[in-house]
């Protein structure tokens, strides 16, 4: 079993200046969450990233934004 992610997210430089990439959460079909500080606040924080092959579905979207 790897503990390397299966899905890659490239961090903008804006990003990695307001969070701070602490650990994988876990990730699953759909996407990968991330445990990160967001700088501003001092708080800890999950961010969900969607798969980037589910970018053009619609519904697979919506159902991202729902969350």
């Amino acid at each position: 079993m790897s503990s390397e992610p299966k899905h890659r997210v490239q961090f903008t430089p804006d990003f990695l200046d307001r969070y701070s990439i602490k650990r994988v959460l876990g990730e699953g079909g759909s996407g990968i969450v991330y445990e990160a500080e967001q700088k501003s606040l001092g708080r800890i924080v999950a961010i969900k990233f969607l798969s980037n092959n589910l970018f053009q579905e619609e519904e697979a979207v919506r159902r991202f934004l729902d969350e």
